[in-house]
């Protein structure tokens, strides 16, 4: 048994079928390509989206702690005020105390002052020394006078 294939028959058919097999697996190749495009779009599609929600997080957070951040400063600005009138203040309180004092002390008795009230107070005790001892003299001459009158004894 003899099979007789003629040459430009099975030419044909072997070229037919290559380019059915290669037509076969192009179309594969592309439907495999666009799956696989798609399924990127998709990705980079969810992963933007996702992106823009983060984004849209962070820029609300940062708008949050800006605000945060100015009141901050307004309240800082607000208690540095606060804080030089009170240094204005007690500057003036203490500038007004020290000419108080200044002239308090401007007042004070000298150490000059001091030494002559020191040298009066002594001879004022000196004389009281000396009435002192006048006055017990006076004193014994009364008793003797008085015993004399009164009792005759000596």
């Amino acid at each position: 048994m003899m099979i007789e294939i003629d040459f430009w028959k099975a030419a044909t058919l072997l070229l037919s079928l290559t380019a059915l097999l290669a037509g076969a697996f192009w179309g594969l190749g592309r439907m495999l390509v666009n799956q696989y495009d798609r399924m990127l779009t998709e990705r980079f599609k969810a992963r933007d989206e996702a992106d823009s929600s983060r984004a849209k997080q962070h820029d609300a957070e940062l708008s949050k702690l800006s605000n945060r951040l100015a009141k901050y400063e307004d309240s800082q600005r607000v208690q540095a005020e606060e804080l030089r009138q009170a240094d204005s203040e007690l500057s003036e309180k203490v500038g007004k105390r020290l000419i108080e004092l200044e002239k308090a002390v401007a007042a004070a008795p000298s150490k000059e002052d001091l030494v002559r009230l020191h040298k009066r107070i002594d001879d004022v005790a000196g004389e009281i020394s000396e009435l002192s001892g006048a006055f017990q003299g006076a004193a014994d001459t009364l008793k003797l006078i008085h015993s004399k009158l009164l009792g005759g004894k000596s």
